[in-house]
């Protein structure tokens, strides 16, 4: 399989994966909203924001080298 026939699958697996990490995050988010106060939760939603920032710094720190 040549590079050219591979990449469409190489840009799935990304998107796939892109998916999961979403997905787990927002179900990380129902989870804990679920049992807190009304007092927490801009935190814990201030923290799940703060991880997705720091994934997408991650990658694009990760392609500029």
């Amino acid at each position: 399989m040549s590079f050219a026939e591979a990449l469409p699958w190489v840009l799935l697996a990304l998107v796939l994966c892109v998916l999961v990490v979403v997905a787990g995050g927002i179900i990380g988010l129902r989870i804990a909203l679920r049992g807190t106060s009304e007092d927490a939760r801009p935190h814990i939603i201030r923290a799940l924001g703060d991880y997705f920032r720091s994934l997408v710094d991650a990658v694009f720190r990760w392609r500029r080298k």
